[in-house]
């Protein structure tokens, strides 16, 4: 929302998120979760990091940060666990690669799947 908006707003609230993150989750080994968001300060750990933390709160954390030519938004759409999709579906400027079928319909599309660089950029934050 932000990318589109511009409001400043979006950001002051990644950025409280991250330092919550930080400060009640970090952990020597990576991030866990806490039993009670509500009253997070004497709340347990719990001893477990969904596989979904780093695959889409961090990368959309990175996202909300990043500056605006980090990723297009007119050249790429996100799935809902944050994974980056080229839109372009015109075959003759796309690379060869597998098809990938679209959960909105039995169309298959060839996408150019940028995730090297990206998922470098991700780790790298982590």
């Amino acid at each position: 929302m932000y990318r589109l908006s511009g409001n400043q707003e979006f950001q002051d609230l990644g950025w409280e998120a991250y330092q919550s993150l930080e400060r009640y989750c970090k952990t020597d080994l990576g991030y866990t979760g806490i039993n009670d968001v509500y009253n997070a300060d004497d709340s347990e750990r719990i001893d477990h990091m969904p596989s979904y933390f780093i695959a889409e709160t961090l990368k959309y954390l990175l996202l909300l940060f990043a500056p605006d030519d980090y990723l297009s938004l007119d050249l790429f759409v996100f799935t809902t666990e944050a994974h980056p999709m080229r839109r372009e579906l015109k075959k003759e400027k796309l690379k060869k690669f597998k098809y990938i079928q679209t959960e909105l319909s039995s169309s298959k599309y060839e996408v150019q799947a940028p995730f090297p660089s990206l998922l470098a950029a991700i780790l790298a934050v982590a």
